[in-house]
């Protein structure tokens, strides 16, 4: 198995930092600062097998996304103890994970992005019933508010769990 990392970078009015590829292992992208980019400040897109973890990084004032992670990840994706704020466009998001009940989204602060602070991406219909595990995250909102900053099944047409849906569920406890 293998190991691939992307630690310790600042980034600052570039194009951020961008995986692209298979690492069959683990990847960890950690402890780096991205700010004032073209596009999103950290962008995974991972079709290697092994576990992806994104943890302590800080991400803001980007012209897109914060992080935007894609990929057909049969392991755990951990994305835990990152600042994701002032984006232009949504601070997290996510597409096209293959097992989404492995993915833990926590201790994160989310807050203060255009769109959204969580987005989920929508895929083929009847393959996003399943429900992500947000909990123990900063939104910076009172504990009602929060749903309107996290896009997910109550956005789609076809309902959550719903044989037809297109998004998954977003679970979450500040």
């Amino acid at each position: 198995s293998g190991y691939g990392s992307v630690q310790g970078n600042r980034v600052e009015g570039g194009s951020g930092i961008s995986v692209v590829g298979s690492v069959p292992g683990r990847l960890t992208i950690s402890h780096n600062t991205t700010k004032f980019n073209a596009g999103s400040g950290i962008s995974v897109e991972h079709s290697g097998v092994g576990m992806v973890t994104v943890d302590r990084n800080a991400t803001a004032l980007n012209s897109g996304s914060g992080m935007s992670i894609w990929g057909n990840f049969p392991d755990p994706v951990l994305i835990t103890h990152n600042t994701i704020a002032l984006n232009a466009d949504s601070g997290l998001v996510l597409g096209n994970t293959k097992t989404p009940e492995k993915t833990i989204i926590g201790q994160n602060n989310l807050v203060h992005n255009v769109d959204y602070d969580l987005r989920l991406e929508p895929d083929k219909a009847g393959t996003q019933n399943y429900t992500l595990n947000a909990s123990n995250n900063f939104w910076d909102v009172e504990s009602d508010e929060i749903a309107a900053h996290i896009r997910d099944c109550t956005f789609d047409g076809n309902g959550c769990n719903n044989p037809a849906a297109t998004l998954g569920k977003v679970a979450y406890d500040p």
